[in-house]
Parts: C-alpha cells; sequence; structure tokens
C-alpha cells in the first residue's frame, strides 16, 4: 500500500511537450546510479527488478527501473515524454509497464514500454471537451493483462460536484473508450481502483483522501463486467469511523481508520488488528502484511504478517534493525510504503518530503533482518 500524494503536487513536475497520439519515442540509454531524489511510487516485480516513479532534487518527475534490488535506479523518462503521473506495472514483464500522462496541450495519454523505459509508444486516452479546460487528469491507471487496462480521471478537488470519468482499452491501450462518467453525487468520490481479472475489479468511493478535505468515510464498489455496471460491496461507513484509507487489491480490501484494521475478502471481514495509521499490503492469495505508518503516533516498529486474510496475526519487530533511527522529529522520515513480492522478500520506503528524500530497505527473510538498500548511507552489498 501506497501513500497517496496530492495530484496537484504531481502535476506540476517535469516539462510537458505536445501530445503524442500514437507516436513512439525514445531517449538515451542513462547507466544505473544511486536516486538522490524522493520515491513516491514503488512497484517491485521480484527481489532484483522493479519499477518506481519519483520527483528529482530539481522538482522534475522521473521514472525508474532498478535491477539490482533498489541500490541503484535508471531514469527512463525521455525527454519527449510529458511528466509521469501514475505508473501500472505489467505483472508478466519485468520490462513492461504504463504510464498515464497529460501533455501541454491537455490530453490525457497512456503510453507503454516493454523496453524498461528506453522506447515509449503514446495513445491519446480522451481531451477535455473545451480544448482549454484541462481540469480533468489521470488519478488511476490499473492494467490486469497485457490487453486490458483502465485509466480513470477526475478533477483534482474534494468538491461534491467534481466530475469523474472512467476509460478502458482491450487492445493494449491503442484506443480507449468511456465506460461511463462517474459522479460524485451518486457514485461518491472516486478512490483506488484495482482489477484481479479483465471483467473483475473493485473501486474504493466516498472520499477524497489526497485532494483536499476528505468527503466521507470510504466505500467498497465491486464490478464483474469490467466496470460497465457497479454494485455496492461495503457502504461507505460501515467499517470505518474516519475517512482514512480504503485500498484494493486483487480480491482483498484493507480498510482503516486511526486506529484500526480490518481486512475485507469476499463476505467476510476479519477481526480488527489495532495500529497507528497502517500501511498494508498483500503478496499471495490470503497474505497480508501490516505496519505501523507515521513516526508520530504510538512507537510500535513492527511488522504484522498473516496468512489468512487477517484472521489470525504474527508480529515482526523492526527494534533489531536499522529502520527505527529513521524515525522521529529530528530525522523527519516516515514510513511511506511497503511492498512484498512474496513471504520472504520485501522492501520498505521511508520518505523525508522536506528535502524530497527516500531511505529504501530490503528483506530476505521475511522481515525478520532489513538492510538499507538506496539513500543516504547506503551501503548495501550485490545482492548474491
Amino acid at each position: 500500500m501506497r501513500r497517496f500524494v496530492p495530484l496537484v503536487f504531481l502535476i506540476v513536475l517535469g516539462v510537458s511537450l505536445g501530445a503524442c497520439g500514437a507516436a513512439s519515442t525514445s531517449g538515451p540509454a542513462m547507466p544505473p546510479r544511486p536516486f538522490a531524489g524522493m520515491i513516491l511510487e514503488l512497484h517491485m516485480f521480484s527481489r532484483e527488478s522493479g519499477w518506481a516513479t519519483g520527483v528529482k532534487p530539481s522538482g522534475d518527475a522521473a521514472l525508474l527501473t532498478t535491477r539490482d534490488g533498489g541500490r541503484t535506479w535508471s531514469q527512463g523518462t525521455p525527454p519527449q515524454l510529458p511528466p509521469v503521473q501514475h505508473l501500472s506495472m505489467d505483472p508478466t514483464s519485468e520490462s513492461a509497464a504504463w504510464v498515464a500522462t497529460v501533455s501541454k496541450k491537455g490530453r490525457v495519454e497512456a503510453c507503454h514500454t516493454r523496453s524498461a523505459g528506453r522506447n515509449w509508444r503514446c495513445h491519446d486516452v480522451a481531451s477535455p471537451t473545451d480544448p482549454t479546460d484541462v481540469s480533468l487528469w489521470p488519478s488511476q491507471i490499473d492494467f490486469a493483462s497485457p490487453s486490458t487496462g483502465w485509466i480513470e480521471l477526475q478533477q483534482p478537488t474534494g468538491r461534491a460536484s467534481a466530475r469523474a470519468e472512467l476509460w478502458q482499452t482491450r487492445d493494449g491501450g491503442r484506443t480507449w473508450h468511456e465506460l461511463f462518467p462517474l459522479s460524485y453525487q451518486g457514485f461518491g468520490a472516486a478512490g483506488p481502483i484495482a482489477f484481479s481479472s479483465p471483467n473483475v475489479g473493485v473501486h474504493v468511493v466516498g472520499y477524497a483522501y489526497g485532494y483536499g478535505n476528505g468527503v466521507g468515510a470510504p466505500g467498497v464498489y465491486e464490478t464483474t463486467d469490467g466496470g460497465r455496471s457497479w454494485r455496492v460491496r461495503y457502504p461507505p461507513g460501515k467499517l470505518s469511523r474516519k475517512d482514512q484509507q480504503a485500498l484494493p487489491s486483487h480480491g482483498m480490501q484493507a480498510v482503516t481508520d486511526e486506529a484500526y484494521l480490518w481486512i475485507l475478502r469476499g463476505e467476510e471481514v476479519s477481526p480488527a488488528l489495532k495500529l497507528y495509521d497502517p500501511l498494508v499490503d498483500f503478496y499471495g492469495a490470503g497474505r497480508v502484511v501490516a505496519a505501523t505508518g507515521l513516526a508520530s503516533g504510538p512507537r510500535d516498529e513492527a511488522l504484522y504478517f498473516s496468512d489468512d486474510a487477517g484472521q489470525h496475526w504474527s508480529r515482526v519487530s523492526f527494534a533489531e534493525s536499522a529502520i527505527p533511527k529513521y524515525f522521529g522529529p529530528n530525522w523527519s522520515y516516515y514510513l511511506y510504503q511497503i511492498d512484498f513480492v512474496s513471504p520472504r522478500v520485501g522492501f520498505v520506503l521511508l520518505n523525508q518530503e522536506q528535502v524530497l528524500k527516500s531511505l529504501m530497505f530490503r528483506t530476505l527473510d521475511g522481515g525478520r533482518r532489513w538492510t538499507l538498500v538506496s539513500g543516504p548511507g547506503a551501503k548495501a552489498p550485490a545482492l548474491p
């Protein structure tokens, strides 16, 4: 699970050029090196390879790939590509990914690479009805297969009158069609979306986390026809007392408020796990990992693992690793994301937004020991 960064913060990053329609673009091969900025979204494919979006110290956006577990990164954003907004990794290939972007002319585009960012092909998704209206921006992108994916567009605001749209491709991003407009008044403020197959997906609605003040507790909607129609799975407010996080992940969801975490799977609801602002990640059928999210809360530097969708939890402490020393007001780092690729291999991302710095830790033994692999002071050896 990842933190939500305000959309306006991402929009202003980078240099945006004209719409590329169905244009192809490529950039020079950049040698991998440690990344000096801040990582926003981490998508690891294996213990060695993965993708990330980030912010350079200059404030420009960066699209990153790693082949050594996060020690060094190649920047795969050629100058011709509009600034990266959101990323969806291809689960079948470590070198393939999609990004949702907006050109300088206000056209929403989906860009695809099969070469770890060296070459890109971009296609228009949609343009605002009014050529001068650039208020609709990509807020989510998700691919369930190499051919079928979705992009959600919405206004970066928490107002109840804001607009949103859901678009779909079934030919690998070459053509897109609108499924239906999403009304905040009738459907709820749009949030995270995730599909486990070309037909089955879940969508969190009813709040505006990251875009302004929240507009209500999150609810979970479900589709079985690829997004053409939706039904309420968990009504807003049924499980959560506050408008915090509700993140879908391929068949299971996590709903939290400031103190409690519930895992939702089918019609079953797990017993509440008490954590302060927890982060959650799903890494297999029934397997969940959760961690305390903010260092400013009660100190409980630990991970909690479950192999039965949250019915029972095992605690693994951070205490014997280097992670806790970066928490607290003197450092101002906070836990930003956890990303497990198997029961034994996982990554933890700590960020310091004031100076755009990231620390990335890796475990190879299920969370018992952690090594600093990326960030100031990292001296991690190469993976065996």
